[in-house]
């Protein structure tokens, strides 16, 4: 099983007015699972990507 999935970019579908973030998973120790679907935590990471205010910037 690997120990991390691909970075996803979320980007609302282009809508300026909701958070856009980059997000990406880590596999948990087996002591910290509550069960068998609660295998990856999800980071969300926003930094100052919502201060930028076009949309193609952004995807820089």
């Amino acid at each position: 099983m690997p120990t991390n999935k691909l970075i996803k970019t979320y980007d609302a579908d282009g809508d300026m007015s909701k958070d856009w973030f980059v997000s990406y998973h880590f596999l948990k120790p087996e002591k910290l699972r509550k069960n068998e679907h609660d295998l990856y935590k999800r980071f969300k990471v926003f930094n100052t990507i919502n201060s930028i205010h076009s949309k193609s910037d952004r995807r820089k």
